[in-house]
């Protein structure tokens, strides 16, 4: 953008002899001041014609149920299965309170922050059948609960003070082979019980810097 600033006494407050020359003077710089004007315009006009317009920007999907409401939810940690009924009664209570999502954590395990192989193990203490996972999550959808379904990796003979943010395998290629296997395990029960959000990852630091893997796992997973 151009601007001129014309700093001038008024020519009423100069000598007569000067009023003339004062007079031509102002309307020379407010002459000069339409050009400059012009000459702007015209080049933003050339520059950025009206007629053409920026790309559109790519169509937003139709909102889910999930993002139509404010989520109002809890998290149940799905360990104790040999209590499964406790849970049950859990999401109707729940539910009666006007809680409307349900976020069930569901474990996996690697021995330590160094191995590269994650098993998903079933039975007390450790995490639930795919048949109990799909019965809770099928429960809660129809109290009428939007329904996420999150594994997270845990450690069964972690080193100190190891958990799954410190995660550093031997051979990366390998965990993250195994990973994607388990991952795939619970995005199939996913589908099967329909629920509206799956976590493909929970607090793993160490993998941040690798963005094409998780890319990769994203758009699988979407897909």
């Amino acid at each position: 953008a151009w601007a001129v600033v014309v700093v001038a006494r008024s020519p009423a407050a100069l000598p007569d002899e000067c009023d003339g020359a004062a007079t031509m003077l102002t309307r020379w710089l407010g002459a000069s001041t339409l050009l400059v004007y012009g000459i702007s315009l015209l080049s933003t006009i050339v520059a950025d014609p009206p007629h053409q317009h920026a790309p559109a920007p790519p169509p937003i999907r139709s909102p889910s149920a999930a993002q139509q409401r404010p989520l109002i939810g809890y998290t149940l940690n799905v360990h104790h299965t040999e209590k499964l009924h406790l849970y049950h009664d859990a999401i109707d209570q729940m539910a009666s309170l006007g809680i409307n999502t349900l976020q069930i954590l569901t474990p996996a395990f690697q021995q330590h922050g160094a191995s590269q192989q994650i098993e998903v193990k079933q039975g007390p203490g450790f995490g639930p059948s795919r048949e109990d996972l799909i019965a809770l999550l099928t429960h809660a959808r129809r109290r009428g609960m939007t329904t996420v379904l999150m594994p997270a990796v845990l450690f069964t003979s972690p080193r100190g003070n190891e958990w799954r943010g410190k995660i550093s395998p031997e051979d990366w290629d390998a965990w993250w082979t195994s990973y994607n296997q388990m991952i795939d395990h619970f995005v199939d029960i996913a589908v099967e019980a329909d629920v509206d959000i799956f976590c493909v990852g929970s607090e793993l630091l160490t993998t941040e810097r690798y963005t094409r893997r998780w890319n990769e796992l994203i758009t699988r997973v979407r897909a």
